[in-house]
């Protein structure tokens, strides 16, 4: 009878060393991804997709980081802190800008630079440089 207890334990013991485990990286998963990225429906409800093979060898999304840059020029006014007051209406008006034409989370940095004012005919003007950085999907 001890025997047959010490043989099972032992088959046990061999089948459960013999089990294989599975590394899978998981990061990353949103909700609602786009078809192309899943080969599932039209959207899926984060749908998790395990292939076979190296890290490297998935086709993961690439992506590049570019950077631009646009003039920001407040409203002419009279009076300097007026000038001033309009240019960081622009400033704003310029960030929400960026961020509402911001589609699959590509603004990484947006920055209106430092301002600088003129006078030209009684009026002055207030400008800027301002800098963005996006991430842009190069393919798959």
């Amino acid at each position: 009878m001890l025997t047959k207890t010490f043989l099972s334990l032992i088959f046990i013991a061999t089948v459960s060393a013999t089990a294989q485990t599975v590394d899978v990286n998981v990061k990353d998963i949103t909700p609602n991804t786009p078809q192309e990225e899943t080969g599932v429906g039209k959207e899926s409800d984060g749908a998790i997709i395990i292939k076979k093979g190296k890290l490297n060898e998935v086709a993961l999304p690439k992506y590049e980081i570019t950077q631009g840059d646009e003039e920001i020029l407040g409203d002419a006014a009279p009076l300097l802190k007026d000038a001033r007051a309009n240019w960081k209406k622009a400033c704003a008006d310029w960030k929400k800008e960026m961020r509402d034409n911001n589609k699959d989370n590509q603004v990484i940095a947006v920055n209106c630079g430092s301002m600088s004012c003129s006078t030209a005919t009684a009026e002055n003007i207030c400008r800027s440089k301002g800098i963005y950085k996006l991430k842009v999907k190069t393919g798959h």
